[in-house]
């Protein structure tokens, strides 16, 4: 399924036409002909940890294939590896979630996140366990039907990456 570029945008409070592009992507990829994606919201509670409170649902609610529409919300304790690093960085602050993006099933998940300071400082990277939420996680998720997110080493990378099967 294609989506249709916006027809209009506001600056300044005044609406004009938005730009048409093409793009042309090559992409590894399974295409569901499905119409309905169930949407599921959930929040998670301050003292949780957001990576294992998502994999635990994905598990106890048997989701094979899901991504995350959207998630606002804050952490006391934040764990993010950055790129190319061993291990993850340990920030323990309050701090906002700007954005958090992935995909998730039962047999594993992939999260990056971005997070800002008080001072409105951002980093992000890989969410890693030990990210635990201080006031809320408002989160939804798109399952995707008749599809399974698996976890499988690959021999170019050397790491568990996502193979989607149906």
């Amino acid at each position: 399924m294609r989506a249709e570029p916006p027809t209009a945008s506001v600056t300044n409070g005044a609406i004009t036409p938005a730009a048409r592009c093409s793009l042309t992507l090559n992409l590894v990829s399974s295409t569901s002909t499905e119409k309905d994606v169930e949407v599921i919201a959930i929040r998670i509670n301050p003292g949780e940890d957001l990576r294992q409170s998502l994999l635990q649902y994905c598990i106890d609610q048997e989701i094979d294939a899901a991504y995350l529409l959207s998630c606002v919300g804050s952490l006391r304790q934040a764990v993010i590896r950055f790129a190319n690093q061993p291990e993850g960085t340990v920030f323990e602050q309050k701090l906002e979630i700007i954005s958090l993006a992935g995909t998730l099933s039962q047999q594993g998940i992939h999260l990056h996140i971005a997070v800002s300071d008080s001072a409105g400082q951002v980093i992000g990277g890989h969410l890693m366990e030990g990210s635990t939420i201080h006031t809320t996680a408002e989160i939804v998720l798109g399952i995707v039907p008749n599809t399974i997110f698996r976890r499988e080493i690959d021999p170019l990378t050397g790491y568990r990456e996502l193979k989607i099967t149906r």
